[in-house]
């Protein structure tokens, strides 16, 4: 790594009820490289009918916001799984107590899940990685990470729902920064966030658009029916049924929904998927798909980001990327579109060829 590590700990928040929101101030000493959202608990009381994340739904949103010199923008807004499924995409594993306790699910029993943010891509090898460090020093105010945990609704969708945590949810962050001896060192700014759209008919050719301007390094699409999640993508064994990416008319990416899974599982060692079936209520693998635009998988590691999905070329015409999707839709049907986006000039980031 370029710059040392400086990791640091915040005070432990205990007794937080279901549905509450928290908050933990970030100091401005060094460059932020990551943060773990860490919650722990005991359910008391089992769930009579698991909401579509299980116990990973806990942290329904998480919120980190900067004041950047220009503006206050929100830097990161996901929800859990989102962030989750991102550091699966980025490092292709699970740290063993989060497994856990999507293993023991909506039980009784204690639990202990973390939820990562990655600000320096795990996929990305120094000297490029370090460029998306994110510089506190350089801010006007401290950043704050807000945590808003689930209802009991949320998480148990019964109409009379039992889901029940013992002397509420302890939690507390993990800050891994990066002393950075040179505060002229350039870094590219970066948004982690998280778009939920309702599907309530099926059809082919259904539109999403992607944001303009910026370059992508990732964007995920995990789908919904009801209480479950599940793939929300028509996909049969025809040619019929693909997702078509595409800028202007011209393809970028074509496949059917389980292709977009083939390419993520053969990527890396699928643990979840090897230790559990892949059910309705599991709510992590079934029905998500990600696009990887660093290198096309999980869990590897490049060098520079030419492979990255460029959107600012439609910026200055009103064009954005088209996502066009053949979704099976019903009254319930959703689709959360979570993705990973930079902004600024890229070149001295990309291998030049002379």
């Amino acid at each position: 790594m370029l710059f040392p590590l400086r990791k640091q700990i915040s005070n432990i928040l205990t007794g937080n009820a279901l549905g509450s929101q928290i908050s933990f101030p970030i100091t401005r000493d060094f460059f932020l490289d990551s943060i773990i959202l860490e919650i722990s608990g005991t359910v008391t009381t089992a769930a009579a009918t698991a909401g579509p994340d299980g116990i990973l739904g806990l942290v329904q949103n998480l919120t980190l916001q900067i004041a950047d010199g220009a503006s206050n923008r929100n830097q990161t807004q996901v929800s859990g799984p989102s962030a989750i499924q991102k550091s699966f995409t980025l490092t292709g594993a699970i740290d063993q107590a989060t497994l856990n306790a999507h293993l023991i699910g909506m039980g009784t029993g204690t639990f202990l899940i973390r939820y990562p943010l990655f600000f320096k891509n795990p996929s990305l090898s120094d000297p490029v990685g370090s460029a998306f460090l994110l510089p506190l020093p350089r801010y006007n105010t401290n950043p704050v990470l807000t945590v808003t945990f689930g209802t009991q609704a949320q998480l148990d969708q019964n109409v009379s729902p039992t889901f029940a945590i013992s002397a509420g949810i302890s939690a507390r962050v993990i800050f891994n920064k990066r002393q950075v001896d040179n505060i002229q060192f350039p870094t590219i700014e970066s948004e982690f966030i998280e778009n939920v759209v309702s599907y309530s008919a099926s059809g082919a050719g259904q539109l999403y658009e992607m944001q303009v301007p910026g370059t992508y390094f990732m964007f995920g699409l995990r789908g919904y029916t009801g209480a479950a999640a599940a793939v929300a993508w028509a996909d049969p064994t025809t040619t019929n049924g693909v997702l078509l990416m595409q800028i202007l008319g011209n393809s970028l990416r074509q496949n059917l929904f389980r292709d977009l899974q083939f390419d993520n599982q053969m990527s890396s060692q699928d643990n979840w998927s090897a230790t559990t079936t892949r059910s309705q209520t599991n709510g992590l693998f079934n029905g998500v798909g990600i696009y990887n635009f660093l290198h096309d998988g999980f869990g590897l590691e490049v060098g520079e980001v030419g492979s990255s999905l460029n959107a600012n070329l439609l910026a200055g015409s009103g064009s954005r990327v088209q996502l066009l999707q053949d979704i099976a839709g019903s009254a319930t049907t959703r689709v959360a579109y979570f993705w990973d986006r930079v902004f600024g000039d890229l070149s001295s980031l990309k291998m030049q060829f002379r």
